[in-house]
């Protein structure tokens, strides 16, 4: 699957695989699959819908490409986890104490 991510930098497209797209989705891709065979695109729709606008702490793969004589970045999700706010400013305040 492919995705647009963004942060106050701005945004890049990236790559997602089965596990990780799965767990920014929410549903197995057999679901979503089988959503759409049977018509029910109101449900498919709401599963990229309620994906839209979270926050996640990826870790990518990036790396440079040459196409057509054109050189590219691509970047591949390989882990989303969702975000630890307290452990994430605990690391913080620690980073920042030893500045002191």
């Amino acid at each position: 699957m492919s995705a647009v991510v963004a942060d106050h930098t701005g945004g890049t497209w990236i790559s997602l695989f089965n596990e990780t797209a799965e767990k920014l989705l929410g549903v197995p891709a057999e679901k979503l699959h089988e959503f759409r065979q049977n018509g029910q695109e109101t449900d498919y729709e709401k599963v990229f819908q309620d994906a839209l606008f979270k926050t996640f702490l990826l870790r990518l793969r990036v790396k440079q490409e040459m196409v057509n004589d054109e050189s590219r970045v691509k970047a591949s999700v390989m882990k989303l986890d969702d975000i630890d706010f307290v452990g994430e400013s605990r690391m913080l305040l620690e980073a920042i104490g030893r500045y002191d």
